[in-house]
C-alpha cells in the first residue's frame, strides 16, 4: 500500500500528468487497459468493434440487445462491468443469463480481464471476494451472478 511520502513521489514521475488524464478517460480505458481470451483462448488486448461503439455511444440505463452472435456484445459488457467496479466505487453489478454455467462465464471474463490490469491498479482496488459467484472489491463494489 503507497503512503503518502510514496503518493507524493509517484505525482513527480514523468508522464504521471498523463496517465492520469487518460485513466479518467473511460473510453482510452476500455480500449487499452484490459485484455480478453480470442476464439482461440490466446490472450489479446481488448479493443470495441464498431458495433460495441455503437452501443456504448448510444447506451441508455436500460437496454435491449436483441440476440446477436459472434459481434461481442457479452464480452464488451463484462469489460463495461469490470471498468464500472474498478473505476467506481460502490457499484452492484449483476449477471443475469438463462444459464448459470453461462453467466459463470461471463464472470470469468471479467475475473481474467481484473487480473491483467496493471499491478498499480490491482493494488489500489484489490479483490476481496472472489468465488464463482461473486467478485468483490476493496472500494465497495460487487458483481454477481445468476439466472432470470
Amino acid at each position: 500500500m503507497a503512503t503518502a511520502a510514496n503518493a507524493a513521489e509517484i505525482k513527480k514521475l514523468p508522464g504521471y500528468s498523463a496517465a492520469k488524464k487518460q485513466l479518467q478517460n473511460r473510453r482510452w480505458r476500455l480500449d487499452h487497459l484490459y485484455f480478453i481470451k480470442d476464439d482461440d483462448g490466446k490472450e489479446i488486448r481488448f479493443k470495441r468493434r464498431p458495433a460495441q461503439q455503437a452501443y456504448a455511444d448510444q447506451m441508455w440505463f436500460r437496454d435491449v440487445i436483441v440476440k446477436a452472435r459472434k459481434l461481442g456484445f457479452s464480452t464488451d459488457i463484462a469489460i463495461q462491468i469490470a471498468d464500472d467496479s474498478v473505476f467506481r466505487s460502490n457499484m452492484v453489478s449483476a449477471i443475469v443469463d438463462y444459464r448459470l454455467p453461462d453467466a459463470v462465464k461471463k464472470l470469468s471474463m471479467i475475473r481474467f480481464a481484473y487480473s491483467r490490469l496493471p499491478v498499480t491498479i490491482r493494488e489500489h482496488v484489490r479483490l476481496t471476494k472472489d468465488n464463482e459467484a461473486e467478485l468483490h472489491f476493496s472500494n465497495g463494489s460487487k458483481i454477481s451472478v445468476g439466472t432470470g
